[in-house]
């Protein structure tokens, strides 16, 4: 079959599967084509153009398809309008309505109808499991291997010889396998079979977990939600039996690598299984990993296990008592110290949560964690002033400026609130003084209008970043210091040869210029200067030519 050739051999597999199970729909032929309406995860309408035995155009709504891709829906069309092989001989056949199929099997016999099942069963192993969920559940478990199977195939049918997915192939593969996991692994647990879910959906992820592929386009994300939802459903439906499986399961495979999963098995496992018998073999467990991860010096795998075992501690409503040696015995660890802070609150223990923070604020100190810093002493300014401690509340706020967030503009300016305006310009003079030689003080500067120090230092300050910052402040009383900093900065660019782009910025330089008095006689001056002394600059003299026509 000439039309064959657009398609790629998986893509065609596919779509023969598609046309064998009747999923092609409303066929109807065109002036120039088909059309027809494929079942897909929903409904994919698709239209082919061809000329001389050949697909010349085909459209379809599938994602995969956009940006002229043919997909397995529209080979489908072509097996359902081509059977014979033979295009010049073969015409377009329209598929019985959903009416007609009803009146068909209403006017066919019993036997009729068990023989055409038993024959297409034994043709379609994926027709014959789902047939067994229906009319044998209590044998679906029987069936597995074959589920098992078909999810070997689906992901072995688009790997290369390599076994890599690659990005063209990855959109119908995340389609077929989502497609299984609704048609089969949801219907197991419509059907009310859970631990057949289970071990098919585990399936699922421990291959995914493995597969390469290149799913620019987020298809093993969107599996990896379909997963998570089977689980989810799963625990729900479980006996007690298969929720000490589940359980073991999701604990076993939280240590190992599991990819895109990781996150989801974790998050299942913490937030499911909160029996009391769980919830003491979650502790053990957290305690183990805890201990093994500070021996291995991993920091943050054993924050991660603290916090585990800490939220672990809470479900079971453990003591005060032991839940505070566990804080004060992990209080290295940020999640546990704001942990210890809100239990602390919440029991009114005021001053023990300000020490926490405190001591929690030197600690980043030491460590040179300024986020953390920050973090605690943004934290201690909230309880200072909802405490009405206002002496400890505006010291916090002065180091806060001063050391933890240098210059600061925010907290600047609650701090400017907290004294009598006639006693802010010697404090202020304070507080100047204490920055570090390494703070951005301009935006202090300009916030308070201390032109003459901002101009000092916009001046001081490489290239033009400052002074066009605040040029709109400063233009007006210093406008020929501004200049002076353009001609500047404009011969240094001059020193320096480069390629059209260096001779053009040097150009906008000479024009901003022009906005101040006497800036267009010195862009001028500048001009005349360097083509007597970069006569040998032909690129850049042609770029200046660029200012004389502006």
């Amino acid at each position: 079959m000439e039309w064959e050739d657009v398609f790629q051999s998986q893509i065609l597999d596919r779509g023969y599967d598609y046309y064998q199970r009747g999923l092609v729909t409303n066929l109807k032929q065109t002036s120039d084509g088909v059309q027809a309406t494929v079942k897909g995860s929903k409904a994919y309408h698709v239209t082919v153009s061809v000329q001389n035995e050949q697909v010349v155009d085909a459209e379809c709504n599938f994602p995969y398809a956009q940006g002229g891709k043919y997909c397995k829906h529209m080979a489908a069309v072509m097996f359902a309008s081509f059977p014979d092989d033979e295009m010049e001989q073969a015409t377009p056949k329209s598929q019985p309505t959903g009416l007609g199929v009803v009146q068909m099997v209403l006017s066919a016999t019993e036997q009729q109808v068990r023989d055409f099942l038993t024959e297409t069963l034994l043709a379609d192993g994926d027709l014959a499991a789902k047939f067994a969920l229906r009319v044998a559940p209590k044998n679906a478990e029987n069936d597995r291997q074959l589920y098992l199977q078909q999810i070997s195939d689906i992901i072995e049918s688009y790997q290369d010889y390599s076994g890599f997915i690659d990005y063209q192939s990855a959109g119908p593969f995340e389609e077929e396998l989502s497609t299984f996991i609704r048609e089969n692994i949801q219907a197991a647990l419509d059907q009310q079979h859970p631990k057949l879910a289970f071990r098919l959906i585990n399936k699922v992820a421990t291959k995914l977990a493995r597969v390469d592929i290149d799913d620019s386009d987020g298809e093993i994300m969107m599996l990896a939600q379909a997963c998570r939802d089977i689980w989810q459903q799963v625990i729900d439906q479980a006996d007690a039996a298969l929720k000490r499986q589940a359980f073991t399961w999701f604990q076993k495979h939280s240590q190992e690598s599991m990819g895109a999963f990781e996150e989801d098995v974790e998050d299942l496992l913490f937030k499911n299984f909160t029996a009391p018998k769980f919830l003491q073999k979650k502790l053990t467990w957290t305690a183990e990993k805890l201990d093994d991860a500070e021996k291995d010096g991993s920091e943050w795998q054993a924050e991660q296990w603290a916090m585990f075992h800490l939220k672990t501690l809470v479900k079971l409503d453990a003591a005060d008592d032991e839940i505070e040696g566990f804080c004060r015995a992990h209080i290295r660890y940020d999640g546990v110290r704001q942990y210890y802070v809100d239990f602390s609150l919440q029991r009114e223990r005021y001053d023990r949560a300000i020490q926490i923070l405190v001591n929690g604020r030197k600690r980043g100190q030491i460590d040179g964690l300024n986020g953390l810093v920050q973090k605690y002493s943004r934290q201690l300014l909230t309880l200072y002033k909802r405490l009405e401690r206002p002496e400890a509340y505006r010291q916090e706020l002065w180091n806060f400026v001063t050391t933890y967030s240098p210059a600061d503009l925010e907290a600047y300016q609650e701090l400017e609130t907290l004294y009598p305006a006639a006693d802010w310009p010697t404090e202020r003079e304070k507080l100047l003084a204490a920055l570090p030689k390494h703070a951005d003080v301009v935006q202090l500067y300009a916030e308070d209008h201390l032109d003459q120090k901002l101009l000092q230092t916009v001046l001081a300050q490489r290239g033009l970043i400052g002074v066009q910052t605040y040029e709109k402040l400063l233009k007006p009383k210093f406008s020929r210091q501004l200049l002076q900093k353009y001609v500047a900065v404009a011969q240094q660019m001059a020193e320096q040869t480069g390629d059209r782009q260096h001779y053009r910025d040097i150009v906008k330089v000479l024009n901003k210029m022009t906005t101040f008095p006497m800036g267009m006689s010195t862009a001028d001056h500048l001009i005349q200067e360097w083509r007597v002394k970069y006569a040998r600059r032909p690129a850049m003299l042609d770029e200046l030519k660029r200012f004389d026509s502006a």
